[in-house]
């Protein structure tokens, strides 16, 4: 698991000589895709309102501090499935596993004692990774499903997030403060959710900043609408965070990504594709494997942490690691346009 602190600064030029400056910088502080996908792999309707209503309470009450007032949580993900209301007793796992509705929502908070905006962005896409393979509950993706269920998951659901005040998000747009940020969840990145979205309901208006939390996915794999000037950035839960600036002012290119794609679909290095955008190296970084409640956390074989990240950037480090341990990385300021 990677969790990465993403700084970024909002319009804001006198950042280095006003301490007052400071507050009018937008934090993001960005969880893996999964955060809360709990131990069976997903949780049901009645379950997923316990985790909205205590929960999320509990999350709001801890962010609600004077500190984090300008801070922007980007709280992972979680996983629910609805069974249908009635089950045959001769009907196949098949036909179960395809009458039910599965969903994949990130909770996007902003901090502060009276700001409360409150987002639930949905994934479209299915991805192979998204549900474990339990009998009690077969994966969808085994089953050919590839879509999650629609924005009305549930009207029990739905009254709760209403009840909540929490604005439940299908087209990966949302309005912060005077920012438009597009979310995106793993595969969602690679099908152009957000682009798609963007073409279809928003004139193909460009994002000031791009968001994605994942767990398996690549900056580069998928489009990065933003602005001139505008910042995307990757949190995952499988590998390593990533960052990067679009530098360039001509027309919006979906086909070219932050990252170019080398042969084997990667290229760890820290530059941008031509004309494009520039791939900026994390501030800090700090290997988290010393905190007592994340033992049994460490993966031996998921190429995370801060060593791994680094490699990603093409510095050298040592090749061989005992452990993978969760990592915080944290990036610098950047001015947006």
């Amino acid at each position: 698991m990677t969790v990465s602190t993403l700084l970024t600064e909002q319009r804001c030029t006198t950042y280095y000589t006003n301490r007052d400056c400071l507050f009018k910088v937008l934090k993001i502080f960005a969880l893996p895709e999964f955060f809360w996908r709990g131990p069976y792999g997903a949780y049901d309707p009645e379950q997923i309102e316990d985790v909205v209503t205590e929960v999320f309470e509990q999350i709001e009450q801890l962010i609600s501090d004077e500190a984090f007032s300008h801070y922007l949580f980007v709280f992972g993900t979680v996983i629910a499935v609805k069974p249908p209301d009635e089950i045959a007793e001769d009907e196949s796992k098949t036909a179960l596993v395809k009458s039910s509705e599965y969903g994949n929502f990130c909770p996007v908070f902003k901090g502060g004692p009276t700001d409360h905006q409150r987002f639930l962005v949905t994934k479209k896409y299915i991805s192979t990774a998204d549900f474990l393979n339990r009998d009690e509950l077969p994966n969808p993706r085994n089953y050919n499903m590839t879509e999650y269920a629609h924005a009305d998951f549930s009207p029990e659901f739905n009254a709760v997030l209403k009840e909540k005040n929490i604005k439940l998000v299908s087209d990966n747009v949302l309005e912060v403060d005077d920012l438009v940020v597009g979310l995106e969840i793993c595969l969602d990145h690679n099908r152009s959710a957000l682009w798609d979205n963007l073409q279809e309901s928003y004139d193909s208006e460009l994002m000031d900043l791009h968001i994605v939390t994942s767990a398996g996915m690549s900056i580069q794999r998928g489009p990065n609408p933003v602005i001139p000037g505008g910042v995307t950035y990757l949190c995952d839960g499988t590998a390593s965070s990533a960052a990067c600036l679009r530098s360039d002012h001509g027309h919006f290119d979906p086909e070219t990504s932050c990252r170019a794609l080398g042969p084997k679909g990667r290229k760890h290095l820290p530059v941008g594709g031509k004309e494009y955008s520039e791939f900026f190296t994390m501030a800090s970084c700090v290997d988290v494997e010393k905190l007592d409640f994340l033992e049994g956390y460490y993966s031996n074989y998921q190429p995370q942490g801060c060593g791994y990240t680094l490699k990603t950037y093409g510095i050298h480090v040592r090749d061989t690691f005992d452990y993978y341990p969760p990592s915080v990385e944290i990036y610098p300021t950047v001015d947006l346009a």
